[in-house]
């Protein structure tokens, strides 16, 4: 069985821990979530991705009870917690800056919603201990957060927040404020303690390699709805819009007219009198304005692909360990992401003649409104 379907049957199997139900939240005329509905089982890790304003953090809030809907309902373990305030709810906020108490104490910190909650103190001590080893900094516990990198700071989050045994764990882009090298890093260290607490966990991000690394699944969001949603797997390699596919990955949209439809589900696009098979999308109509979108990285410098584009060189980007090729191909921008080992872009003169190419199968088309 693949990662895909493992992680879909377990979510599909375990009992919701957040279900939300025709969400809707409006500020004044503007509505910016639009009836959605999500349901985050035990254990599982989400991302709300999407541009900024599509309603993620919105929805985020809501759920944790800083926003009241206007309709729709917010269970937790079957509980309806739409109109209980958000101390009474049991949920785990990991904020952006992680609001740590400056003047306490790493333990301190950690103990503080135990404190507010009067658990007794050899309780607190037992639990904080507990959490600190989780996120590995139990030998920091009498430091301040000035004491700590942007990585430990993070973890002391993490652990104030899971230490309360929450329903689930709220995560509001709390990577941002961490350097590029940080980030990367702490991305598989934050999915590691995710699924090893084994708590129903939402992350919002836009950034989509944070959602693929990050997420079991993801929900993708456009203007208040969830656009689709989706194992990274799926997102990323199964697009099903032209929303979708820009917003994961970099891919390639060339625009053209549908020449034929196949039984086969695949489509043939025409481009200024170059023809391309690809699997069709959506509503495509014969002579219907279409788009074909292939993902950068599926070019090939060669002619070993079925498809085949005639294109002029423009110019060839060095990424580290990838190289960004840029072509134009009947008026419209080409682009390949190629090992950084491809010599052949380097050799390349602007204006000299090229071909890419690439398998019917990395091709995708949809239709498009002109």
């Amino acid at each position: 069985m693949s990662l895909e379907q493992t992680s879909s049957r377990t979510a599909a199997a375990e009992p919701a821990s957040v279900s939300v139900e025709g969400l809707r939240i409006g500020y004044g005329a503007l509505e910016v979530v639009k009836g959605l509905d999500l349901r985050v089982a035990q254990g599982e890790i989400i991302t709300l991705l999407g541009p900024s304003g599509c309603g993620k953090t919105t929805t985020l809030r809501a759920i944790a009870g800083f926003v009241s809907p206007s309709h729709g309902a917010i269970r937790l373990h079957g509980r309806d917690v739409t109109d209980i305030a958000p101390n009474k709810r049991n949920i785990g906020l990991v904020f952006q800056g992680y609001a740590l108490f400056p003047h306490m104490s790493v333990f301190d910190n950690v103990a503080y919603g135990l404190r507010m909650r009067k658990v007794p103190a050899p309780e607190i001590r037992e639990r904080v201990e507990r959490a600190l080893k989780l996120v590995k900094l139990e030998r920091f516990a009498e430091r301040r957060p000035r004491e700590l990198s942007g990585g430990q700071q993070q973890r002391v989050a993490i652990a104030r927040a899971v230490v309360i045994e929450p329903a689930v764990l709220l995560l509001d882009e709390p990577l941002s404020n961490l350097d590029a090298k940080l980030r990367h890093e702490m991305r598989v260290e934050l999915r590691r303690l995710l699924k090893e607490m084994g708590i129903a966990s939402i992350f919002v991000t836009h950034d989509q390699e944070e959602a693929i690394v990050l997420s079991d699944r993801v929900v993708l969001m456009n203007e208040g709805r969830i656009e689709q949603e989706g194992t990274p797997q799926t997102m990323y390699n199964r697009p099903g819009s032209l929303f979708a596919a820009a917003f994961l990955g970099q891919a390639n949209f060339l625009r053209g007219t549908v020449a034929s439809l196949g039984a086969d589900g695949t489509a043939i696009i025409d481009i200024d009198g170059d023809r391309f098979q690809a699997q069709a999308c959506g509503g495509l109509k014969a002579g219907a304005p279409a788009t074909l979108v292939v993902k950068c990285e599926r070019l090939r410098l060669d002619r070993s692909g079925r498809s085949q584009a005639q294109c002029t060189f423009e110019a060839a980007n060095f990424l580290g360990p990838s190289v960004q090729l840029q072509c134009s191909f009947k008026g419209q921008r080409l682009v390949g992401l190629l090992p950084a080992s491809t010599e052949g872009g380097a050799m390349l003169e602007p204006g000299a003649p090229v071909t890419l190419s690439w398998g019917e199968a990395d091709g995708l088309i949809f239709p498009r409104a002109d």
